[in-house]
């Protein structure tokens, strides 16, 4: 597996992707089964399997840039793509980032992602926009629902469990014990 930046996907001999696209801050058992889903219709279709990691810089992330990629790794992705959600990037519009990330860059056959999936400036896009701007491009899109357990499972209720000190809800959300790495 590569950790790389879009500028460098080219390297790939412009073979066609399947890529899940979200921030994946926790890869918790939602995250899980929707990269699980592209994986799988990657290899099934000969595409080369994608995740798109959002890296904002918000100070309270779950899982490290090196974690998730090793937890990537181990689940048959063949290239993470690290997309800065800097200014720039978030005042992307809806079709902007398909057509030219999404089509181009990506050299997208298929997309996943939950069906919370926002994205564009001001997160103006949703999955029905997604569906339609890439369907223009003959680009199928793939939503997962949402996994509700006793509660929608989303990295803002992980993060509350860990401040709290819920470790068993934690891992029943995230589908592994919590771990940190730093002194």
């Amino acid at each position: 597996m590569v950790c790389t930046n879009v500028n460098d996907l080219n390297k790939f001999g412009g073979r066609k992707t399947a890529v899940a696209l979200g921030t994946f801050d926790a890869l918790h058992k939602g995250h899980i089964r929707v990269i699980s889903a592209m994986v799988e219709y990657a290899r099934a279709n000969n595409l080369l399997a994608v995740v798109q990691l959002l890296n904002t810089p918000n100070n309270q992330k779950i899982n490290s840039h090196e974690k998730k990629c090793t937890i990537l790794r181990e689940m048959g992705v063949d290239v993470v793509l690290d997309e800065a959600f800097t200014p720039e990037f978030r005042a992307i519009k809806c079709d902007e980032f398909v057509a030219e990330y999404i089509g181009k860059r990506y050299n997208a056959a298929a997309v996943f992602t939950g069906d919370n999936y926002r994205f564009g400036h001001n997160a103006e896009g949703d999955t029905q926009k997604l569906t339609e701007l890439c369907q223009k491009l003959g680009i199928a899109v793939f939503v997962k629902e949402c996994l509700v357990l006793d509660k929608v499972v989303s990295s803002t209720e992980i993060r509350k469990f860990i401040l709290l000190g819920e470790m068993e809800k934690t891992t029943e959300y995230m589908g592994r014990p919590f771990s940190m790495y730093g002194e």
